[in-house]
């Protein structure tokens, strides 16, 4: 029997799955190994895991827990056998915590397709990509390159772009096509099979297609606009006009000229009239009254004609407009499908998304059992979290193992809640819990559990969340019948969905509820307003002793969010008491001033002539760095053409400098951070310590290259965020979605002004076509609009429109749970129609008719309070927190790190004693090797402490020594700039033989070869040898060879 658990906001969801969990490995110790737990987040998955083992401890210690008095009933055990049985599970567990299979879908699901890249033929090697993003930004530049050579691409991108202006929205080409993009990664695109995806890429097939709906919407237009010319030239003829008819334009004559106009609108009522009563033609006193009467038969015979062709005929028509009018989207979708899997094949990687599809199409194939045991795991018993956010892919791969499980008498549990499915933009599915899994397991039995105590919020706030979500289910559902019939059964899953939301509150404690509604959205500083008034119920919780470190506001959205940071930091600017918080959009690393200059500064390096990042440069130094307040951007363009634009800024720093190329990423930034003065402003050396913590990382699994390093950074910035304490006593400002799982003392919710039929992130549906010849193309996706609801696609996007509204009061419904003890709610006040009705334009004017549904009083004075506030107490007195904070960045010095001593050949002499232990003949070589000129001496000392040759303190004792050998003006010939030099290069002979010569200098038309040597005694052999290389160079076709050998320490030259 399948176990599906109900489990509202705060019923102990995670305390149920850990007791189930132990109950069955407490029977049976060993079954730990095929036990399958699910969950859908990192930080549930160490959560639960961490409950296990700590929890398993605490039995073992012979603690006293909630778990071990549940077992010991249940299991009919005495409390020295559960604690015997702990000390074997602990010990069982910590010995082969690899097998303690809690695990994310998505992890899961990657383990069983790496046991089969070899049948599903995948590159052994391959990555998963998590950033779908980065790569649709990757295929969308291409498909831009395509458009100029792309006549179809092109017609389709205008269309695009047309459809956007038409909305008022933004004319961003590459946005658009990204927003589009999105679809491909949305389980509706994938599911489709192969046929339907051939035709959206069949181009010659669209064409066809739209030549179909053209025509279709042709004939219908040419037929009523041949009845209205008929009409308007009896008016015509009988010397009659528009406004000669009852109420002229507004009256049943007005749509015939609308028609002949081109203007397809439906019917109004009084048209509709116009075909059955003659009174709505002519005006009581009207003189034309005669003329008309004479007409009147032929007109109304035309307009029922006309109405009737359009009853019967205007839904394809409507269909074939929306069709017509989205067709572009399949084109450009196509291409860029094509170029996201080219993308993909050529960087070897397999997208996170693309996972749930490949071992779909897997397990349709193949039988679930061997799938599963090939992974090297059994599962028998089968629990998934979060199982309102599954989707539909995914539950239809782990489907069979539920199946498995409960045809072998294990246990297979499910919890989720559909009140808190707030995901369905990723591909959740909430259908699932809410009634479509009971159907599927009816035959092999189902248990629903509810689980209905509430051990997160005090008294009131329950009492309060139970009164209000079932007046607003009811509410919605009224509102739902209202628009598709009363008959529609589709309303009664909303009020299915919060059936069971009852909760008893087992917290002891008192809250509040407080309710305040603001101005109207359209006022002057309405949102000002309600933050002022969120920052004095900050300043009331801190009078009673409450800590800013449990307060929360919670926003819809970033938008939000950064408007409400932003006048946080206007009024801490000013403010006797600040408000110290917390906020994403802040804590992004990439958001720093100080990061966006070392970036900027690190891609001049690999690509220095590049003017808008220069005038980058100057802009971020010199309004960051130097704090100039009146910079001019006219000043700063001009400036980034000069060439050296760090000594035009008067810095030291010099990417050629010591070689900055080839240190290390981490090593770079360290010296871009000094020579910049970067080190000193104390609120960015939390972001400057991040950036390196990254960088650390990211040097750890790949290559030191800038290039690589640039274009990996422009994908992550947008994840990477300062890591905070729980401990800092600041205000947390998070958007609904990201609060969803966490809870707070305090809530405060503001604005409440999102729409209650919004869908986010696109309003894009995917509906099937039923229509006789309109279903060539089996499937279009459509702009979701109440345009819909008289074309073919009524049922898919009544769908849709249920699904939104059951979306956004789940939002809310998890917003105002999140709450221990007190609820706070500053919505704008809704506006009013003429009659006196609340237009329902978003979620704050719902809430106020369900207020109004539960016999509040809200019109009165636009308040509603439950409970009364407490002294909280201060707890941070009780809590003393230890910390410090860095006033400086401490700045890593290159020329301090180890270094790591490289043993060339015979380098080391033990007999011989030198500045080092190397043998310093080998290494003056070494460094004579890279030295061209007399002005290559600092550089190459320089790169012999990079490759670890020699000490930092030793590097201006050797410059100064090679300095010196090169004062012996013969020498100081051979390295003058304006010689031709050949160092280390071979002489190749036929049979593979070859041979070397130290250095050759051309000068004039004479060749001169040089032999160093730094030893301490002359020998025969060094003649002979190079004379040798003399003898080849003239065989070469050099006439005039001069040969030397070089005995650097002696200071002495042999002419040869």
């Amino acid at each position: 029997m399948l176990s599906i658990y109900k489990a509202s906001a705060g019923s102990g969801k995670t305390f149920t799955l850990t007791l189930e969990y132990f109950k069955i490995i407490f029977e049976m110790p060993t079954e730990y190994r095929n036990i399958l737990a699910v969950t859908f987040t990192n930080k549930a998955t160490e959560e639960m895991k961490s409950r296990i083992i700590n929890e398993l401890y605490k039995l073992a210690d012979g603690q006293d827990t909630d778990y071990g008095k549940i077992l010991c009933h249940e299991l009919n055990m005495n409390a020295t056998a559960l604690q015997n049985r702990a000390k074997l599970l602990l010990s069982l567990l910590l010995h082969d915590y690899g097998r303690l299979a809690v695990t994310t879908i998505d992890k899961f699901f990657q383990r069983i397709i790496k046991s089969f890249i070899h049948e599903l033929g995948i590159f052994p090697g391959y990555n998963v990509e998590l950033d779908n993003e980065f790569v649709l930004l990757k295929a969308v530049d291409k498909v831009m390159e395509q458009i100029k050579d792309n006549a179809d691409l092109r017609n389709w991108i205008y269309e695009l772009l047309n459809d956007s202006i038409e909305e008022g929205k933004s004319w961003s080409v590459k946005n658009k096509i990204a927003d589009l993009g999105q679809e491909l990664f949305r389980e509706n695109y994938m599911l489709f099979n192969q046929q339907v995806l051939d035709k959206f890429s069949d181009k010659h097939f669209l064409k066809a297609y739209r030549k179909f709906l053209d025509l279709q919407i042709k004939s219908f237009e040419d037929e009523l606009q041949l009845t209205a010319k008929q009409a308007v030239d009896l008016i015509d003829q009988n010397g009659l006009n528009i406004d000669s008819f009852k109420k002229g334009k507004s009256g049943c004559v007005g749509w015939f000229y609308k028609l002949s106009a081109g203007n397809f609108d439906q019917p109004t009522p009084t048209t509709r009239k116009g075909a059955e009563f003659e009174d709505t033609w002519i005006a009581q006193k009207s003189p034309d009254r005669a003329n008309i009467e004479n007409i009147l038969p032929d007109l109304m015979s035309l307009l029922q004609r006309a109405l009737a062709y359009y009853d019967t005929h205007s839904r394809k028509y409507l269909s074939a407009i929306q069709l017509i009018g989205n067709l572009y989207q399949l084109g450009i979708l196509n291409d860029l499908y094509q170029e996201v899997r080219s993308y993909c094949n050529a960087k070897g990687l397999m997208l996170l998304s693309d996972t749930t599809h490949i071992l779909n199409k897997l397990i349709s194939n193949n039988d679930t059992s061997f799938l599963f045991e090939k992974c090297g795991n059994y599962y028998k018993h089968i629990m998934i979290d979060e199982f309102q956010d599954t989707s539909a892919m995914q539950w239809k791969n782990f489907r069979p193992l539920i199946v498995n499980s409960l045809s072998e008498n294990c246990k297979a549990m499910i919890v989720g809640d559909v009140k808190q499915s707030i995901y369905r933009w990723r591909n959740g599915e909430w259908s699932l819990l809410a009634y479509e899994v009971e159907q599927q397991f009816k035959n092999l039995g189902i248990q629903n559990v509810y689980l209905s105590d509430n051990w997160r919020s005090a008294k009131e706030i329950v009492e309060f969340n139970n009164e209000f979500f079932e007046a607003a289910s009811n509410l919605l559902a009224r509102n739902y019948r209202q628009e598709v019939g009363e008959e529609d059964e589709r309303a009664l899953v909303i009020q299915e969905a919060y059936k069971s939301l009852r909760q008893t509150p087992r917290k002891q404690k008192c809250g509040y509820v407080d309710i305040l509604y603001g101005p109207e959205k359209k006022e002057e500083d309405s949102e000002a307003t309600i933050i002022a008034d969120v920052i004095n119920v900050i300043g009331n919780i801190r009078e009673r002793g409450g800590r800013l470190k449990d307060i929360v506001i919670l926003v819809r959205n970033g938008k939000e969010g950064a408007s409400i940071a932003e006048y946080l930091m206007e009024y801490n600017k000013t403010a006797n008491t600040p408000v110290s918080f917390i906020s994403n959009d802040s804590l992004y690393v990439w958001s720093s001033p100080y990061v966006q200059f070392i970036v900027a500064v690190l891609r001049y390096i690999v690509e220095p002539f590049d003017l808008v990042n220069k005038a980058q440069i100057i802009y971020f130094y010199k309004t960051f760095v130097q704090h100039d307040s009146n910079v001019s951007l006219h000043e700063i363009f001009n400036s980034s053409s000069e060439t050296d634009i760090f000594t035009f800024l008067e810095t030291t720093f010099n990417p050629s400098a010591e070689s900055v190329m080839s240190y290390s990423l981490f090593e770079t930034i360290e010296t871009i951070i000094e020579h910049f003065n970067l080190q000193d402003k104390e609120e960015e050396i939390p972001y400057l310590i991040a950036l390196q913590d990254i960088i650390y990382e990211y040097e750890a699994n790949n290559s030191n290259s800038i290039t690589l390093f640039l274009e990996w950074w422009e994908k992550e910035q947008g994840k990477r965020v300062l890591s905070t304490s729980e401990e800092v006593d600041a205000v947390r400002i998070l958007t609904i979605h990201k609060s969803k799982g966490l809870e707070f003392e305090y809530v405060i919710l503001p604005f409440c002004s999102w729409e209650l039929d919004g869908v986010r992130p696109i309003r894009r549906i995917w509906c099937k076509n039923n229509e006789q010849d309109f279903n060539q193309l089996e499937y279009a996706p459509l702009n979701y609009s109440s345009k819909l609801i008289d074309t073919s696609y009524r049922e898919d996007y009544m769908d849709e429109h249920l699904k939104a509204y059951i979306d956004n009061l789940n939002l809310l419904y998890v917003a105002l749970t999140r709450p221990k003890v007190e609820l706070y709610i500053r919505p704008y006040s809704p506006k009013v129609n003429k009659d006196g009705s609340i237009s329902l334009s978003d979620i704050g004017a719902f809430m106020y008719l369900v207020l109004e549904d539960m016999g509040v009083e809200i019109a009165s004075c636009g308040k509603y309070v439950l409970g009364e506030q407490k002294i909280l107490g201060n707890k941070s007195n009780a809590e003393e927190i230890r910390s410090f904070s860095l006033q400086k960045y401490p700045v890593w010095q290159s020329a301090d790190r180890i270094n790591v001593k490289y043993l060339y050949r015979d380098y080391t002499a033990p007999e011989e004693s030198g500045l080092s232990a190397i043998n310093e003949g080998k290494l003056l070589h070494e460094m004579f090797k890279t030295i061209c000129n007399i002005t290559d001496v600092e550089q190459a000392v320089a790169q012999a402490y990079l490759n670890g040759l020699i000490r930092n303190e030793e590097k201006d004792e050797y410059i100064t020594k090679i300095q010196d050998y090169l004062k012996i003006p013969q020498a100081s010939e051979w390295f003058h700039p304006k010689n031709k030099i050949i160092n280390e290069r071979d002489i190749l002979f036929p049979g593979g033989n070859k041979a070397r010569p130290d250095r050759i200098v051309e000068r004039n038309d004479k060749v001169i070869v040089i032999d160093y040597k730094f030893g301490q005694s002359e020998e025969i052999k060094y003649i002979k040898q190079v004379r040798f290389y003399c003898k080849t160079l003239r065989e070469m076709g050099y006439p005039q060879v001069e040969g030397y050998i070089w005995y650097v320490k002696l200071g002495k030259i042999i002419n040869v």
